[in-house]
């Protein structure tokens, strides 16, 4: 007798329904990282204002393994957040404190030093969203210099962005003052280095057509590049601060992305016949709606 296959599907809410909860407070602190990372300084302080009453955790100086306490609130906005988050160099989180070391953690300092230039990288992250390049790299010079050294192929990397992203900003509003701006120290440096040849040649193409709008290279002009340089420019303006240039919540999106997309692959190659389970492929969207139903 030949046996078949039967397939039966988990929908996200079966899937979920015995996951355990991250505590209200570990939750809230990796909500607050991410708004603070990414320079929502208004929302995060709006949520700070709707979390659970200000207390932190530290560890207990009598305990001999990774034992935390509540203590009182130290002061300061990032204290309204009790409990800390564990997240392993993986992405992992480790909801066990008393299973890891000090590897890998989210501590208070983590996100204080976030908030400390928040305003001002929402500043920048304003200024080059909004088309003000020039603007954006002369606050650059004045609050964060390394981004503007040209010390390290990182700091190159990014500065060719700010330049490539100035020079698309004096196309849309002249040609003339376009060519003049290729034709500077401040762009010509780039162009002696091969790494950027291809991008050189793509950025100056713009120059060849009447509506660059209209162009095969369109693309450049589009909002999407503005704000993925203004994002490449935070991430590392955090790294110089020896942060994590992504945060906790993003490495779990990531990482839950990954294994589910395995799991998927891992029924096709194995069911032979016999009774499989298929796991939909993850999303963030269906993960909510079935938390919250």
């Amino acid at each position: 007798m030949v046996e078949t296959n039967s397939t039966t599907e988990i929908n996200e809410a079966e899937l979920f329904q015995d996951v355990p909860s991250l505590q209200p407070d570990r939750l809230q602190r990796i909500i607050y990282e991410y708004l603070i990372h990414n320079c929502y300084s208004e929302t995060a302080e709006l949520f700070l204002s709707n979390c659970s009453p200000p207390s932190t955790t530290e560890p207990n100086p009598q305990s001999s393994n990774t034992e935390y306490v509540q203590t009182e609130n130290p002061g300061g906005a990032v204290a309204g957040l009790a409990g800390v988050v564990l997240i392993d160099d993986e992405g992992d989180l480790v909801m066990d404190s008393d299973e890891v070391g000090n590897g890998g953690q989210l501590e208070l300092w983590e996100v204080a030093l976030r908030v400390k230039t928040v305003e001002a990288r929402k500043h920048l992250y304003q200024l080059i969203v909004s088309g003000k390049l020039g603007e954006a790299i002369e606050f650059c010079r004045q609050k964060f210099p390394a981004v503007v050294s040209l010390t390290t192929p990182e700091s190159t990397d990014v500065y060719f962005q700010l330049c490539s992203q100035q020079f698309i900003e004096i196309v849309r509003q002249n040609a003339v003052d376009a060519v003049k701006f290729v034709n500077s120290v401040e762009f010509l440096k780039f162009y002696m280095n091969p790494k950027y040849t291809d991008s050189f040649v793509d950025l100056t193409s713009l120059l060849a057509y009447p509506d660059p709008e209209k162009s095969p290279v369109s693309h450049l002009l589009l909002q999407d590049r503005r704000d993925s340089v203004a994002k490449a420019v935070n991430s590392f303006i955090l790294a110089c601060e020896n942060l994590p240039r992504e945060t906790s919540i993003e490495k779990i999106v990531r990482q839950t992305t990954v294994v589910r997309d395995l799991l998927g692959v891992a029924v096709k190659e194995g069911s032979g016949n016999r009774r499989v389970t298929t796991y939909p492929r993850w999303k963030l969207e269906d993960f909510l709606n079935a938390k919250l139903s």
